[in-house]
C-alpha cells in the first residue's frame, strides 16, 4: 500500500527505519519507533489513521463484491474457471462478465437475421 512507503519515507527522512512488517505491525512498530518525539508521532499518527480507513473502505468494497459474483449467475459461472477470482489484480469476474455482456443476446446473435 502506498501509504506505508508514506510512513517509511517520513520515518527515514529522521533516520528511523522501520524495517519489514504489514498490517498492523508496520503501524505498531512505526508507533514505537516515533515514541519521545510527539511532531514525528502525530504525523505517523495522521498517516496510520488514513490507512486505518482506507484498509476498512476496502474491505467494505470486497465484502459487496462477493455479495454480488455470488448472486449473479454469469459471475458464479466464471467462478468455475480456474484463476478466477471475486476480486484481484485483474478484477476476476467482474471485467470479465462487463467485457462479455449479456449471455441472453449471444443466443439473439447466433441465431442471426
Amino acid at each position: 500500500m502506498d501509504l506505508d512507503g508514506q510512513i517509511r519515507s517520513l520515518l527515514k527522512t529522521f533516520g528511523l527505519i522501520l524495517g519489514l512488517g504489514n498490517r498492523g505491525a508496520l503501524i505498531r512498530r512505526a508507533e514505537a519507533l516515533t515514541e519521545g518525539n510527539p511532531t514525528i508521532r502525530g504525523l505517523v499518527a495522521k498517516l496510520a489513521e488514513v490507512r486505518r480507513q482506507v484498509v476498512a473502505r476496502i474491505v467494505a468494497l470486497d465484502r459487496d463484491i462477493r455479495r454480488l459474483v455470488r448472486r449473479d449467475p454469469v459471475f458464479k459461472r466464471f467462478m468455475t474457471v480456474p484463476g478466477i477470482r471475486p476480486t484481484g489484480p485483474d478484477e476476476g469476474c467482474r471485467s470479465s462478465g462487463a467485457a462479455t455482456g449479456d449471455p441472453a443476446t449471444w443466443e439473439e446473435r447466433a441465431a442471426g437475421p
